[in-house]
């Protein structure tokens, strides 16, 4: 079932109870049951905590609970009933409220559905409760929800881009006149409740810390005195996943990646941050007089990629005999390495996989995990133009350049 576009369907024509009839006593203080994912002037999207182990779902919906709002009514009671039962929820589920229960569809299997053909600006009540493979369970606490004004303005669904950094996404979206800051809320696809993830004052944010091979939907409101009041959330984003980190790389360099070894030890980070990155893998020794001369042009290069905000990181491969030189020289690099204590394994393991027989070697891995380049040693590829190829996925092309002065060592 599309739940976004598809009205919820009913196996037989609407059963009505009297109100009050089978609610769950001992949920009547919790958050309630059913939420709304997303409304406008004529329908709701609902939704509810999906319930292990549930066959169907019932939905009912309080028949003439409450009237619109801000409309008039014929009756002082009536409108006095109405008010009640929009103040105190508890009270629609013992037969205080007017009208009846009317069940919507007693055969539902998501736990998301629209309701369609509602009025503007109006209040209604539903409830639910789950079928499992013996019988129906009482009804969870009953909720109110409002449909929006026509009168309301909405933003356009915010953008988004993954990757540039593992577990982050960054989301833009147009300013409007006004605003003071915008609220931004996000939620995991199949979820149904809107977490918050701040207030920004800028027209752009990002969202660290997702996890990778889930998908998230974000929407985003502007808040101020002068638009408080007319402005409500805007669509959700497109599903968004964060960039999770392809299987040959992560068998090529194991679980832990090492940052730095200084005066206060050896530092290590999860192989996982460099997911959604190009990366480079180094082979190079502090005993070979050519990578002591191509390293800091390419740790230059390093750094202006990264100083500019792009998605680049480089994963030193020691072939020193030694931990002191293998330390001596990780001092002298601003990116990872596989570490010394540990990755012994994956060190060897490399070197027969790609036949590194001489260094030094700096093959380049695409986003998918591709190997781009054999070998990118040479000033002909430390330009952002070799960069912006690789991010497409393709080799670097361009004529000119040598090899650190030349030579290499076996």
């Amino acid at each position: 079932m599309n739940t976004q576009d598809t009205p919820i369907s009913t196996s037989k024509p609407p059963l009505c109870a009297p109100s009050g009839t089978q609610t769950c006593a001992a949920e009547k203080d919790t958050e309630p049951s059913i939420v709304a994912v997303e409304e406008d002037a004529e329908s709701l999207l609902l939704g509810w905590d999906a319930v292990e182990g549930a066959v169907f779902y019932e939905l009912q919906m309080l028949k003439q609970a409450v009237k619109s709002i801000g409309g008039e009514e014929d009756s002082q009671a009536e409108d006095w009933n109405a008010a009640r039962a929009m103040e105190e929820p508890g009270l629609t589920d013992h037969g205080d409220a007017v009208g009846e229960w009317c069940t919507l569809s007693a055969s539902l299997k998501s736990n998301m559905v629209r309701k369609r053909n509602l009025s503007h600006s109006t209040p209604y009540r539903f409830r639910v409760r789950v079928r499992d493979k013996v019988d129906w369970l009482p009804f969870q606490t009953s909720s109110l929800l409002h449909t929006l004004s026509t009168f309301v303005q909405r933003m356009a669904a915010p953008r988004g881009e993954v990757g540039g950094a593992a577990g982050c996404v960054t989301l833009s979206w147009e300013p409007v006149e006004e605003a003071a800051a915008y609220a931004v809320h996000m939620r995991e696809q199949g979820a149904v409740r809107w977490k918050e993830v701040g207030r920004v004052g800028g027209t752009s944010v990002k969202k660290k810390n997702l996890e990778a091979g889930k998908a998230y939907h974000f929407r985003v409101r502007p808040v101020g005195e002068r638009v408080e009041d007319v402005w409500v959330w805007s669509p959700w984003s497109e599903a968004m996943s964060p960039p999770s980190l392809p299987p040959v790389l992560r068998r090529m360099f194991g679980s832990r990646l090492a940052v730095e070894v200084g005066k206060e030890g050896k530092k290590e980070i999860g192989v996982e941050s460099l997911a959604g990155s190009v990366v480079g893998v180094y082979a190079s020794a502090h005993w070979c007089a050519p990578c002591r001369q191509f390293t800091p042009q390419l740790a230059n290069f390093y750094r202006g990629l990264q100083g500019a905000g792009k998605a680049f990181e480089i994963v030193f491969v020691s072939l020193d005999q030694e931990k002191e030189a293998f330390e001596l020289y990780f001092e002298s690099m601003p990116w990872l390495a596989i570490p010394w204590e540990g990755g012994e394994g994956e060190r060897e393991a490399l070197m027969r996989m790609y036949q590194i027989t001489s260094v030094p070697r700096l093959l380049i891995f695409g986003r998918d995990g591709e190997l781009l380049e054999n070998n990118a040693v040479g000033s002909q590829f430390l330009r952002e133009e070799a960069f912006h190829s690789w991010w497409e996925g393709r080799p670097f092309r361009a004529g000119g350049g040598g090899c650190c002065g030349g030579g290499g060592c076996k």
